[in-house]
């Protein structure tokens, strides 16, 4: 009898499940089975400053979102509502849906009720815009229809727990509230799970976008910045396990997010925090690229964190050396009397590089030639003999390798540069397709 009692209870559980099915499917007309994105973020006791990166920060992922084919939804600052977090977290009806929010958050103890007895539980919030706490456990009864497959809280706290079901019945934790299951990899950044959902947020403290203590200028808004660029615009190409080693690689030099300041662990004012990935970091949120042929993309040093320049198209289906001049249109910034660039090669082409050169243009219209002194490979170390002189002699650089260059400034003192000239000299037999 046990068994039939227990069969029983399977047909009804599967009966329950595809009722929750039919109508997450029902809810909304089929126009809307389409791809969103959504951006959420409180200014609540958020310093100016702050507030001026959290916009930028929000304005860029709407935009990549939008490129990269969703339906994007820009609710930062007054529209970050209970209801529309809410609505964020049902995935605004669309079966593949992802989200960011930017803003306070935090923990605290809470009365639930058991249907007889109340329990003092600990619950995970985030904040509107007008300071309210939203809840994990009622963002949770928004979730049931798991449309959203990807978010990012940049809040303190949120990446805590995974979650699971208090002693009340009630559910606690942000991962389980907005993805609504615990079956999630502890770490999706080094064991990515295969479930195709992620959540990434804060063990401890978030820094601000503007906090310089992460070892770079405003480290948080470009880690941000390479993330969302390399994860939505070269979608096709970067996980999001990869999209975190790119961002990592350009803010801090390092060879991948393992190495990076955010995953082994800060502090901020003598509190510590770490970002924690958890679930399935091998996805991809988006198949787009952008067209046109692969080459070393070039960023510019401008005293607190690189930026980027453009694509050196150095293609040539025959393999025959091309050599592209181009204008400087971020003005580097010295450190220690030298002048410092990067190239990183495409995801998907391979490069050879004879040479490379920096010119400084002065008021007077004469230019100088400024001296290369450094060029260090990502994966062989250091090539500076490689790309001194134009000669047979090439340097490989393969999908996302990077080359870090430092010219010397050679520039009398008492000259106004007005301008700067980067040429490079190699080939790239790769349209990327």
């Amino acid at each position: 009898m046990r068994g039939c009692r227990d069969m029983k209870g399977n047909f009804k559980m599967v009966a329950i499940e595809l009722l929750i099915f039919v109508l997450c499917l029902s809810l909304f007309p089929a126009h809307a089975f389409a791809k969103s994105s959504t951006v959420l973020g409180s200014t609540y006791e958020v310093p100016q400053e702050e507030i001026d990166k959290d916009t930028s920060i929000a304005n860029l992922i709407t935009s990549y979102s939008s490129i990269a084919g969703y339906t994007a939804y820009n609710w930062y600052g007054s529209q970050t509502t209970a209801d529309n977090i809410y609505s964020a977290a049902f995935g605004v009806g669309d079966v593949y849906s992802i989200s960011f929010y930017i803003g306070h958050g935090g923990s605290e103890y809470v009365w639930n009720w058991a249907g007889w007895i109340w329990y003092y539980e600990q619950q995970w919030f985030i904040t509107d815009d007008n300071g309210g706490h939203v809840y994990d456990k009622d963002i949770f009864q928004h979730s049931e229809c798991q449309n959203v497959k990807f978010v990012l809280l940049w809040s303190c706290h949120q990446g805590e727990t995974i979650g699971g079901t208090h002693w009340s019945g009630t559910p606690f934790g942000m991962p389980y509230a907005w993805l609504h299951t615990t079956s999630l990899s502890s770490d999706g950044y080094a064991s990515p799970d295969g479930t195709g959902h992620a959540f990434i947020g804060f063990d401890g403290v978030a820094p601000f976008l503007t906090y310089d203590g992460l070892g770079a200028t405003d480290a948080g808004y470009y880690f941000l910045m390479y993330f969302y660029e390399s994860s939505l615009y070269y979608g096709k190409y970067y996980s999001i396990n990869e999209a975190l080693d790119r961002a990592a690689r350009l803010v801090w030099n390092v060879q991948n997010f393992a190495d990076s300041v955010l995953y082994q662990g800060f502090t901020v004012s003598g509190y510590s925090g770490k970002m924690k990935v958890y679930g399935d970091g091998s996805i991809h949120i988006s198949d787009y690229y952008p067209s046109g042929g692969g080459c070393p993309l070039l960023y510019v040093f401008d005293g607190s964190n690189y930026i980027y320049e453009g694509l050196m198209d150095i293609h040539d289906a025959s393999g025959a050396d091309v050599i592209q001049a181009y204008e400087l249109t971020t003005f580097p910034e010295l450190v220690d009397n030298a002048y410092l660039l990067r190239l990183v090669e495409h995801p998907v082409t391979h490069s050879h590089i004879d040479q490379v050169e920096l010119y400084a243009v002065l008021d007077n219209g004469e230019t100088i030639k400024l001296p290369l002194i450094s060029a260090f490979h990502s994966e062989y170390g250091n090539v500076l003999r490689y790309l001194r002189s134009s000669d047979d002699v090439k340097i490989d650089v393969a999908a996302n390798q990077v080359i870090s260059l430092k010219f010397a400034n050679v520039v009398p003192r008492k000259s106004q540069i007005v301008a700067f000239t980067f040429q490079i000299e190699g080939n790239n037999r790769i349209v990327k397709v």
